[in-house]
């Protein structure tokens, strides 16, 4: 019997949403809470392996005091420690290359075999 594998489902996930940005608290919801950036690192190198893509990353800063914060209730600087920050990942297919032709339409490739431009 196969083994349930969370890389897969997060694999699935991603690519049923090609360039769309998933918040990083849904990825760990599907792929496992303490090992989901492992997971999305997998991923990211299986898809990049394959050539079928990459996953990106990126990364909000949140300035805003938390509920708990004692300086944040009496109005204090953000000298407490309270930045946070928000990750989101997304899922980029590879777009093929297309060959370079010598067409009227692409004034800027070379002519193949002399060198010169069309």
């Amino acid at each position: 019997m196969k083994r349930h594998s969370f890389t897969a489902d997060v694999l699935a996930y991603f690519k049923a949403r090609p360039n769309v940005w998933i918040d990083a608290g849904t990825l760990q919801d599907i792929g496992g809470r303490f090992a989901s950036r492992t997971r999305i690192s997998e991923v990211r190198k299986r898809l990049e392996k394959a050539g079928e893509g990459t996953i990106e990353n990126r990364v909000i800063p949140q300035r805003g005091h938390r509920p708990e914060c004692a300086a944040g209730r009496y109005g204090y600087e953000m000298r407490c420690g309270c930045e946070t920050v928000t990750s989101s990942y997304r899922y980029v297919p590879a777009v093929p290359a297309e060959p370079l032709t010598a067409t009227p339409h692409n004034l800027n490739a070379l002519v193949p075999g002399d060198g010169r431009l069309w």
